[in-house]
């Protein structure tokens, strides 16, 4: 970085901005004092950077990368660590000035601004930022209830060249140790696993684009039949995924992830369906179906858990939520759905230490489960053995979760 040069300078890809945002969300990343503005407040650490960010974004009025990433990395942790009034804006304006970005007119002006050597190189680098924010986009959007509010890039997928800087083995993001599972080194795949985001992405524009309407669209609960192409498409892209990314053989975090977000799509995709019968539906009984999706997105998430330190992972705030909400409106109660309710609060109870995003969800989880006249009391109710039998297991997982539950008590809530 050029400290001469100011921070929405054309062509460039840093700035004060971007390095004081990068600086506050990594600080979601670790509880120690030094990083807090207030001794005494966690929820202060970071702040000092993000209010530092904050005084240079007023100055900056034109797109870039940057800005992009910058903004974005403040509503990641005004979203998870401030008072909740920021994030949204931040979003917002993100996706304004990806928008911007991804005009021609701007792509071509940016490309006039650098010298022929360097050229070549910024388009690889502005590529793989647009193509990486156009797939991690959708999950905050489907979060919020919102369509898909990027489009594809315009820029080509130049990481498919053989001269891409990911590519050669030389390469330092080549390679990651998955440490503690393997010493051995391994390739990070950052290439396949953005390859097989994208394709997810696509899908993931249209499943939103059907479940969240623009005005005078009829409901998706009117078209089950395009939801069932939907929901192929996506079991369609499990299937079509290379070695190493599939499920049943993924290590890497980053692969693990696509796969939590399919599940979470699933259920986003079977949830209006869910008072309809087979028959009215075709082919799946959906409620059932989406419990399914439910218990495979815990899965996901804890063999996440299991290769990967879960207490600081603020983006599983939503699956495992999603996860838990699903079981909590189920009038059956069987032990594999207290299973589910039981591992997304575990989780939860970890991550909730650093991150008061993960003590909300709890706090909704609880005030559920302890209402008295609420689902959850009569489905502790229906799990109690009765004198004739072994039901073991079940009084076992009642036990674990009152337990996780009395814990829990001294957790505030903001």
């Amino acid at each position: 970085m050029d400290p001469r040069s100011a921070d929405h300078h054309l062509g460039t890809f840093c700035s004060r901005f971007l390095i004081n945002a990068l600086l506050a969300v990594s600080c979601l990343y670790t509880l120690d004092p030094v990083t807090f503005k207030d001794p005494q407040d966690s929820k202060s650490r970071g702040r000092r950077w993000a209010d530092e960010a904050e005084a240079h974004l007023e100055s900056i009025d034109r797109p870039s990368i940057p800005l992009l990433q910058g903004l974005y990395a403040l509503f990641a942790y005004e979203g998870n660590i401030g008072n909740g009034t920021k994030p949204v804006a931040y979003f917002m304006r993100c996706i304004d000035v990806y928008k911007a970005l991804n005009d021609p007119v701007t792509l071509e002006t940016h490309h006039k601004c650098v010298d022929e050597t360097r050229l070549e190189r910024m388009k690889q680098a502005t590529s793989w930022c647009l193509w990486g924010f156009y797939c991690v986009e959708w999950r905050s959007s489907q979060a919020f209830g919102f369509r898909k509010l990027t489009r594809k890039p315009r820029l080509g997928r130049v990481r498919r060249e053989p001269d891409f800087p990911l590519s050669p083995p030389d390469c330092i993001g080549y390679w990651w140790f998955p440490y503690p599972m393997s010493l051995q080194i391994q390739r990070a795949m950052q290439v396949e696993v953005r390859d097989a985001d994208v394709k997810l992405s696509e899908i993931v524009e249209e499943a939103l684009d059907f479940l969240y309407l623009e005005p005078g669209q009829h409901p998706p609960h009117t078209n089950p039949q395009r939801a069932l192409e939907l929901y192929d498409a996506f079991f369609d892209w499990k299937l079509s995924c290379p070695s190493r990314i599939r499920f049943e053989e993924a290590v890497l975090p980053s692969a693990i992830l696509l796969h939590i977000g399919v599940e979470v799509m699933f259920t986003a995709i079977l949830c209006p369906f869910s008072h309809m019968t087979k028959e009215q539906f075709g082919r799946y009984n959906p409620r059932e179906l989406c419990n399914a999706h439910a218990g495979s997105l815990m899965s996901a998430v804890w063999t996440f858990r299991t290769f990967a330190q879960i207490r600081f992972k603020y983006y599983l705030c939503h699956p495992l939520g999603t996860a838990a909400y699903i079981v909590l409106q189920e009038a059956q109660n069987t032990p594999i759905q207290m299973d589910i309710l039981i591992r997304a609060y575990q989780c939860l109870h970890e991550m909730s230490i650093s991150l008061p995003l993960a003590t909300d969800v709890l706090g909704g989880i609880r005030a559920a489960f302890k209402r008295k006249d609420g689902l959850m009391h009569h489905a502790m109710t229906a799990l109690l053995p009765s004198s004739n039998e072994a039901g073991g297991n079940d009084i076992r997982a009642e036990m674990q979760l009152q337990e996780l539950l009395d814990e829990s008590d001294a957790i505030s809530i903001d």
